[in-house]
């Protein structure tokens, strides 16, 4: 009799303690389904399951452990949001191929591991403020407006492929704590776990790829993830490159805080951003030697001539050239030497001609060979005897064997 009142009011469960299985595999329902602050002691299977409506776990306990999942949520389809706030799972969450309309929010949370591979999300995600100690595979992960990965500690995070329509945030987890910033809490020391692995390769970001800001501090990467953390830049796509590191004029603060291990081969960015207040935040401010000591943090076994021209590509539609020049030159450089150029020809060929990007060089030298044959005719009286008092003439003539005076 009470049936027709579900789909007004739902379901809602809290605080409830669940010791066996709680199957739901295939179910669907037209109604809000809550099940909070609940303590699964095994796994809760809500596999496959169909609505049009909400799904909330909020503060909830998964103490199942592997093998099995303790939440299985793999193949779902939720038209509305999926509220995992403050859950704490022991075990795997398996959410593979999940087809979600609207927002998935995870903060607060402690997972032993998660798995979104290739799904859906029609809103935004937020994990912010969480803890994952093992994957959090997100390969072929699409979601439509902003991702946000803020002031959480995660060991490796496979986001391979993944399409974010709005912003990418990976802040943290060690924070500034802006007085202006909402909702900011400093987030407990991060474990001595491994390095942090982010692959962020072939992934496509619409809008901003934010790695610090005011509120997060900037991109320090030794703190935040750990020595020898990996960062897989390669073949991905962003709008806006933003990291949040200040270089201020008067201060030696532009140190290069980005990870030990890069990969950046075929990563483009339309732009760089800045997500700070502060004129030294802004990231075409930088030294051109920061720039080129983020490039040389690739693994310099592997020359890929594309970061050099795609940065140099940027710097020249800002209206840097010297800038772009500089960051050519280095790629020439690193080129020649990756090919086993002797050392001594390579700086030849940078003092010559700046490996053909600076061909004052070449003007250089010649008004200095002209200068130095017309010192040495007048010196030994020749010139003064063939009626040529300075010998200028005679001596870029004699350096260009193709002119003729």
């Amino acid at each position: 009799q009470f049936r027709a009142r579900l789909r007004e009011a739902g379901i809602d469960i809290t605080g409830a303690h669940v010791q066996d299985e709680l199957n739901l595999g295939n179910a669907k329902f037209d109604f809000d389904v809550t099940l909070a602050r609940t303590r699964f002691d095994k796994r809760l299977n809500l596999r496959a399951i169909e609505t049009s409506r909400n799904l909330k776990l909020t503060g909830s306990s998964f103490l199942g452990s592997q093998p099995g999942d303790a939440l299985d949520l793999a193949g779902a389809k939720i038209g509305g949001s999926l509220d995992m706030n403050g859950v704490v799972a022991r075990g795997h969450v398996n959410m593979d191929s999940l087809q979600l309309g609207g927002d998935l929010s995870a903060q607060h949370g402690r997972f032993t591991s998660i798995w979104l591979a290739n799904a859906k999300i029609g809103g935004q995600m937020d994990i912010s403020d969480s803890m994952v100690n093992g994957d959090l595979q997100l390969r072929s992960l699409s979601v439509d407006k902003s991702l946000w990965m803020r002031n959480a500690v995660f060991t490796r995070v496979w986001l391979t492929s993944a399409a974010v329509g709005g912003d990418l945030a990976l802040e943290g987890p060690n924070n500034v704590g802006f007085k202006d910033c909402p909702n900011q809490k400093r987030n407990e020391p991060r474990p001595a776990w491994e390095a942090q692995r982010v692959d962020l390769s072939a992934a496509t970001v619409k809008g901003r790829l934010i790695f610090g800001s005011d509120c997060y501090g900037r991109f320090d990467a030794e703190t935040n993830w750990g020595h020898e953390a990996t960062l897989d830049l390669r073949n991905t796509s962003v709008h806006v490159l933003e990291d949040g590191v200040s270089c201020p004029e008067t201060e030696p603060e532009c140190s290069n805080t980005w990870p030990a291990v890069l990969m950046l081969d075929g990563f483009t960015y339309d732009k760089f951003g800045s997500s700070s207040s502060d004129a030294g935040a802004a990231m075409t401010s930088r030294p051109v030697s920061w720039w080129l000591a983020w490039l040389q943090s690739q693994d310099s076994r592997i020359y890929h001539s594309q970061p050099y021209q795609h940065l140099a590509e940027l710097f020249t539609l800002y209206g840097n050239r010297p800038y772009a020049v500089e960051v050519l030159m280095a790629a020439k450089e690193r080129e020649l030497l990756a090919n086993h150029y002797p050392r001594l020809l390579v700086w030849l060929y940078w003092a010559l001609s700046g490996f053909g990007y600076k061909l004052h060089f070449v003007l250089i030298w010649v008004i200095t060979f002209v200068f130095m044959g017309a010192a040495m005719l007048r010196m030994s009286g020749q010139g003064a005897s063939n009626q040529m008092p300075y010998g200028l003439a005679y001596s870029f003539d004699l350096l260009l064997p193709i002119v003729k005076l």
